[in-house]
C-alpha cells in the first residue's frame, strides 16, 4: 500500500473501548485496499464491553481518509478507527461514537467543546529487588541533566507532530521519573483521539529505549500521582469565538453553568474520569490533586481551576483537575460534555468559588469519592449521565470496574488508601 509516497508492509488498526485501553490489529498491504469500503472483522467478545460470545463479530472502519507513517517504523501506516455492530450501526461499546454523538448535541445548540490536555505520565526501570523505581531524579520543570528525559521527550514530540498530533510544550514533572506533555487545544473527539494517540506513542517508544511509561494515576505512595488535566472552553460553532469569556475578563454565566453541572455530578463523574482502583490513591490530599468538589481561581487544591487568562478572549477556560490518564479519554470527555450540558440547560449556578488552600480548610465542601467502590455506586444511580451516555453502556462500565475492585479485594484483603498493592503494579503498570 502507497500513500504520499510511503511504501508499507503493514496497516495497523488502532481503536479502543470502555475500559480506555488501546488495541490494534496489523494487517498486510496487500489486503489494505478494501479496508475503507469493507473493514476488518475481530472478535468482540474478546474486548472487553463489546459484545457476548453468542453476537461477537465487531466491524473495524477507518477514521482517517489515510494512513499516517509510523515514526519509528516507516514501513507501517496507522489507521485510526471506529467500531461497528454491522455496516452503519455504531457499536456501544465503542466511546468514540459517544463522543461524537454529545458533540452533535452541542453543535446542534451552536457549540463546540474545544479541549487541551495535560497528560502527566512516570518513565520508570526495574530495580535490582524487583521493584520498580523512577528512571531519573529531577524535579519541576528540571533542566538537562537533571531531567534526564529531555531528550526522549524530544523524539516523543517530535512522533507526535509527524503523526498530526499538535503538542504546545513538554517538562519534566514534580516527581522523580515524571514527565508532562500539553497537547494544544482541539475540539472535543479530536482531543480524545490525541490523547489516546499520545499515550501509545510515549509508551512504544520509551519501551524501545528500556523503558518503561507507565500512565497508572499513582504508582509511588509517597510522591504526587499523575492527572490528565483537561482544560474547556465553549466556542460559537459559526463566529468561532470563545463564550466563556467576557470582555471584562471573567468567567461569562454560560462558563459558569458549564462548571456548576460539573460540580453537580463530581461523584459519579468519578467513576469514569478516574476509573481505577489505583486512581483514588492519588487523589488524598497534599498531593496535588483535588479531594474536594470546588472550583476556584488559580486554586490547584480545587478539582476545577480557572486559570489566569492572557489579554485575549481565546485563553479563558476552566481546568479540571481530577481524571487522570488511566481512564478511556473518549468515555470520560463524553461524561463531562454530559455533565457540563446538563448545567447549561438548567441554568445552574454554582456555589461560591474557593480560594483558601482546601487540603487545609475543606469543611464545608463535599468530597470526591475515597474509593472506586464509592464512584461506581454515585454513578449507578446517576440519571443525568444514564440519560446522556446510555443506561446499557453505564451498566457495562459498572460491571467492569466492579469486577476489577473484586478482584483488588479478593488479592489485598483490605483497601489501605495508602499503600501502593503489588496487585495495583502487575495490573496498571503497562495498561494505557
Amino acid at each position: 500500500m502507497t500513500e504520499n509516497g510511503e511504501e508499507y508492509r503493514f496497516v495497523r488498526l488502532l481503536f479502543t473501548g470502555l475500559d480506555g485501553i488501546s488495541r490494534s490489529l496489523e494487517i498486510t498491504s496487500n489486503h489494505a485496499d478494501s479496508l475503507y469500503e469493507e473493514g476488518v472483522y475481530f472478535d468482540g467478545s474478546s474486548v472487553p464491553g463489546y459484545a457476548p460470545i453468542h453476537d461477537s463479530d465487531r466491524l473495524l472502519m477507518p477514521v482517517w481518509d489515510r494512513p499516517r507513517a509510523c515514526p519509528w517504523e516507516r514501513d507501517v501506516g496507522m489507521l485510526l478507527c471506529s467500531v461497528y455492530s454491522e455496516p452503519g450501526i455504531a457499536s456501544p461499546g465503542d466511546p468514540r461514537h459517544l463522543v461524537s454523538s454529545m458533540s452533535k448535541r452541542l453543535h446542534d445548540m451552536g457549540l463546540v467543546l474545544r479541549i487541551g490536555c495535560e497528560l502527566e505520565f512516570f518513565l520508570v526501570r526495574n530495580s535490582t529487588t524487583g521493584r520498580i523505581v523512577p528512571a531519573d531524579t529531577g524535579e519541576y520543570m528540571a533542566s538537562y541533566p537533571a531531567d534526564e528525559g529531555l531528550h526522549l521527550r524530544r523524539e516523543i514530540v517530535g512522533a507526535l507532530q509527524d503523526l498530526e498530533v499538535p503538542v504546545v510544550a513538554h517538562h519534566h514533572e514534580v516527581a522523580q521519573g515524571q514527565h508532562e506533555i500539553v497537547l494544544e487545544h482541539a475540539d472535543a473527539r479530536d482531543a480524545a483521539d490525541n490523547i489516546l494517540l499520545t499515550r501509545l506513542v510515549v509508551s512504544e517508544i520509551s519501551h524501545r529505549h528500556g523503558l518503561t511509561a507507565t500512565f497508572m494515576p499513582k504508582p509511588f505512595a509517597t510522591m504526587n500521582g499523575s492527572g490528565m488535566h483537561l482544560h474547556q472552553s465553549l466556542w460559537d460553532a459559526e463566529s468561532r469565538q470563545n463564550l466563556f469569556a467576557l470582555p471584562t475578563g471573567d468567567l461569562s454565566e454560560m462558563a459558569l453553568s458549564y462548571v456548576a453541572g460539573i460540580l453537580e455530578h463530581a461523584e459519579a463523574l468519578s467513576a469514569l474520569v478516574a476509573p481505577t482502583v489505583n486512581s483514588y490513591k492519588r487523589l488524598r490530599p497534599f498531593f496535588e490533586a483535588p479531594t474536594t468538589v470546588a472550583w476556584g481561581h488559580s486554586n490547584r487544591s480545587s478539582m476545577i481551576r480557572v486559570p489566569k487568562f492572557s489579554s485575549t478572549s481565546s485563553g479563558h477556560r476552566i481546568e479540571m483537575r481530577c481524571p487522570d490518564p488511566s481512564c478511556s479519554p473518549h468515555l470520560a470527555i463524553a461524561a463531562i460534555m454530559a455533565a457540563g450540558l446538563d448545567g447549561l440547560q438548567r441554568e445552574l449556578v454554582p456555589a461560591a468559588s474557593s480560594e483558601s488552600n482546601l487540603f487545609e480548610d475543606a469543611n464545608d465542601v463535599r468530597h470526591l469519592p475515597h474509593t472506586l467502590e464509592d464512584a461506581l455506586a454515585h454513578l449507578e444511580r446517576n440519571t443525568a449521565l444514564r440519560e446522556s451516555i446510555g443506561g446499557g453502556t453505564i451498566d457495562r462500565v459498572v460491571m467492569l470496574r466492579r469486577t476489577e475492585w473484586a478482584d483488588y479485594y479478593a488479592a489485598t484483603g483490605q483497601e489501605n488508601p495508602e499503600e501502593i498493592s503489588r496487585w495495583e503494579i502487575e495490573k496498571y503498570l503497562h495498561a494505557l
